[in-house]
């Protein structure tokens, strides 16, 4: 069976030949960053907004990967460019960037560890958050706080977020978490942004102790343009509560609304008024209707 291509140190190989060292510190540490980027219609999507953040990732860790941003956005564009031939007319794929400190149990010996591929998106699992809406449960996990880890940086140390995602899926075998920082104001989920909808207002958490999704600013700026107020304030539970809509953000799979918030029901309809619309806005500067192209790809590949 024919393998998906991925760019490893200076090579295009398989993905099954991909190796790394037992001794990498990405591996043993954790010591590095990635991005994820996505297609739409075939098409990258913000790819250079991406890799920029990814640079600055690098920046901020102090890795130079003896690559420059543009070459790191050919050598991705190369590489969807060989694996596209995989994907049905309404699949997409996320272009990933893993990068380690490279190899060093002690102390790094050699050059960083570059690794570009693609993964197609869990469409068939997409659905039904964006048909019914998911579960969001408010976790005692905290985000980690800009005194320890900057949260502006990419890193692939996620053992917070996967321990927050644990406490949800306790509740709620499919929830999604949704983390406070220190101060007891909402921070993000465990892998997305947050928003709610009040009295026709989109709102989100301020940007100190969040990741600033490239989702999430396209998203705030389709907002602005179609005539909807933005802000972002600091947002305890309590605001939620209040909220007529809410949903999270992220690369793979753009928006969910949300249904249940701590086990109460969100708004009157899912998804409400003000996500439609986004939605709609999403669709059009994208050329893709997100939720009718995963009923379509889940109903190919569950045929197969």
């Amino acid at each position: 069976m024919a393998e998906r291509i991925a760019y490893c140190n200076g090579e295009y190989i398989p993905e099954g030949e991909v190796r790394i060292s037992m001794y990498d510190r990405g591996f043993v540490f954790g010591d590095g960053v990635y991005d994820i980027a996505r297609t739409f219609g075939h098409r990258p999507f913000k790819l250079k907004e991406h890799v920029d953040r990814l640079f600055r990732s690098l920046k901020y860790i102090g890795l130079d990967i003896g690559l420059t941003a543009q070459q790191v956005c050919d050598i991705t564009v190369e590489v969807f460019n060989r694996n596209r031939h995989f994907l049905g007319s309404d699949d997409d794929f996320l272009l990933v960037q893993r990068i380690s400190r490279g190899v060093g149990m002690f102390r790094p010996e050699g050059r960083a560890t570059v690794i570009i591929h693609c993964v197609p998106p869990p469409f068939d699992r997409f659905v039904k958050n964006y048909e019914q809406g998911i579960a969001l449960v408010l976790v005692s996990t905290r985000r980690t706080p800009p005194q320890c880890l900057d949260p502006r940086a990419k890193l692939p140390n996620k053992l917070n977020h996967i321990l927050a995602e644990m406490e949800a899926r306790a509740v709620d075998p499919e929830a999604f978490a949704l983390m406070l920082d220190l101060e007891g104001h909402v921070a993000e989920g465990a892998s997305s942004n947050f928003f709610m909808v009040q009295e026709g207002k989109l709102i989100s958490p301020k940007d100190q102790n969040i990741l600033g999704g490239i989702t999430r600013q396209a998203l705030t700026g389709l907002a602005a343009k179609i005539g909807l107020e933005v802000s972002a304030i600091n947002l305890t539970p309590y605001d939620l509560y209040m909220a007529d809509e809410m949903m999270i953000t992220a690369n793979s799979f753009t928006l969910f609304p949300v249904a249940t918030f701590n086990g109460r029901r969100v708004g009157k309809e899912v998804p409400g008024p003000v996500t439609r619309r986004l939605l709609a806005a999403w669709a059009e500067l994208t050329g893709v209707d997100i939720i009718e192209q995963a009923r379509k790809v889940a109903a190919a590949r569950s045929s197969l």
